[in-house]
């Protein structure tokens, strides 16, 4: 047996804390998701009710009187469609089971790939790559409200295993499913600008614009009535919820209208700085593999608006900084990986009673994000 398959006792603490996490996770989700009422996903049950039968569900475009408890949807179009899958048949009940078990398919999926890329170093590290993708806190509130960021993580997970084999059309697929969320999976296109990859995105974008097209149709609304009922206050107060975020703070003194401009122009420009990374007009390293999803993966938990149940998407950093403290245990590497993991793995009940625990996580990600972005792995 050799010394990897041995680990100390040190490593066997840590793994069973991390086990305590994972469990305490999945058990508080799993009671949340069969007897919590689940709002989001009642939203979600109300929003494509109105799309069946050809109304877009926004306040300004829906014909009066209004549902009890509606709340203008905040997915794009090509979203509604797509709801179907998991709350068509309107029975809440139904709907809850179904998504419980679609959260737990794709946190299995994204155990999965933990293990696969980190299996090399030994049981013990492949199985604390699989409980800390687990216990990120987060999971709890997307089981108890029905969400689908560890679905479209899952996706992602997907997409990128998909163009690690060379197969882009199957990947743009997963892409554009995972579009559900864009503030999870736009950063992720990134992935698709490499040689002969391009074409899926183009695909998955193919797809999201027919979706659209399809979405508008249906409901009698044009793309300029969409915009214009969408670009009001009720859009500037959502870009400013939920955690601390790049978007969130500028468009605080912006008009309303800068909303719909502001995510065009970040991803022109990640896109645009991306191409020259790569030709390398910039003269830097360029991140690629684990590393580079975990720099998109960086990218969006900074630039977008999101919750507390968006934060499985930075698994591919966590990951990334595992797979570096293992290759290359170096002190500041296992300092910033545990502090990365524990910025994940906090209570969300520590975080709102200690709000300046916020900007802290925002700055560990954001030290997570250069680091893996401007110190290529050896």
């Amino acid at each position: 047996m050799n010394r990897r398959s041995r680990p100390g006792w040190w490593t066997t603490i840590a793994l069973a804390l991390l086990a305590i996490l994972a469990l305490a996770v999945v058990v508080d989700g799993l009671h949340a998701a069969l007897w919590l009422p689940g709002s989001d996903l009642i939203e979600r049950i109300q929003e494509f009710a109105l799309f069946r039968d050809g109304h877009y569900p926004h306040h300004r475009l829906v014909p009066r009187p209004l549902p009890p408890g509606f709340r203008t949807t905040a997915y794009p179009p090509w979203a509604l469609p797509m709801f179907g899958l998991f709350v068509g048949w309107g029975d809440r009940a139904l709907a809850r089971l179904t998504m419980l078990l679609v959260n737990l398919a794709s946190l299995t999926v994204i155990g999965w790939d933990a293990w696969r890329r980190l299996c090399w170093a030994g049981r013990a590290a492949a199985w604390s790559a699989v409980l800390g993708c687990v216990a990120i806190a987060g999971n709890v509130n997307a089981f108890a409200n029905g969400q689908f960021s560890l679905l479209c993580m899952a996706l992602i997970t997907l997409q990128a295993r998909l163009l690690e084999r060379r197969r882009p059309w199957a990947a743009g697929l997963c892409w554009s499913l995972a579009m559900l969320k864009p503030q999870i999976a736009l950063p992720f296109a990134l992935s698709f600008l490499g040689a002969g990859r391009r074409r899926g995105l183009l695909a998955g974008s193919a797809i999201l614009l027919a979706l659209s097209a399809l979405a508008l149709i249906h409901t009698g609304v044009s793309p300029l009535a969409w915009a214009a009922a969408w670009a009001r206050p009720s859009a500037l107060a959502f870009a400013r919820e939920g955690q601390t975020s790049v978007m969130g703070l500028l468009v605080g003194p912006l008009p309303t209208a800068a909303v719909l401009v502001l995510p065009a122009l970040a991803a022109a420009a990640m896109v645009a700085s991306w191409r020259r990374w790569g030709s390398g007009a910039l003269r830097l390293p360029r991140p690629t593999g684990l590393d580079a999803l975990g720099v998109m993966a960086v990218l969006g938990a900074l630039l977008f608006y999101h919750r507390n149940y968006d934060n499985i998407m930075l698994v591919p950093a966590l990951l990334a900084l595992f797979q570096r403290s293992l290759q290359r245990p170096a002190r500041p590497t296992i300092a910033l990986t545990a502090a990365l993991g524990l910025s994940l793995w906090l209570p969300t009940r520590l975080l709102v009673a200690l709000p300046a625990l916020m900007p802290a996580q925002s700055l560990v990600w954001l030290l997570a994000g250069l680091v893996l972005a401007f110190r290529p792995a050896r």
